[in-house]
């Protein structure tokens, strides 16, 4: 019970942060010209051939990104595939490890994903800050 009202007043957060953005396409600010330059005609139809294919709780869950670590042991890696294969989270942020370990890490979380996740780095002061030998 508890976890569908979090559910809820995620889904309500994320419809009012982005309906700034819809209402701007609506509203035709945004070409579809525009649009046109970034997103191939397969691109786009793969994107709604997923789109269509998931359910409510799995569009939610593309909306997360989930802190990961591929240094914390076997523990936290099971954490995390268990919040990509039960949760369908979208993606997951690095923050630190070991560069071995994050190549599997990454390729582990991938085979677990229904939908392709992204994959992000906290290194905005480089890679040698967050990733050790």
């Amino acid at each position: 019970m508890k976890s569908k009202r979090i559910l809820s007043i995620l889904l309500i957060f994320s419809v009012l942060a982005t309906a700034p953005i819809f209402l701007s396409l609506k509203n035709g600010l945004h070409s579809e010209k525009t649009a046109q330059k970034f997103i191939s005609v397969e691109g786009e139809k793969w994107a709604t051939d997923q789109l269509q294919s998931m359910t409510l709780e799995e569009k939610i869950g593309q909306f997360f990104m989930v802190a990961a670590y591929s240094n914390k042991g076997e523990k936290h890696l099971q954490e995390i595939e268990g919040l990509v294969s039960n949760e369908k989270v979208g993606g997951l942020i690095f923050f630190q490890g070991e560069k071995e370990n994050l190549v599997s890490s990454i390729q582990r979380f991938q085979k677990s994903a229904k939908t392709p996740l992204l994959i992000a780095m906290d290194a905005e002061w480089g890679t040698n800050r967050r990733l050790f030998d």
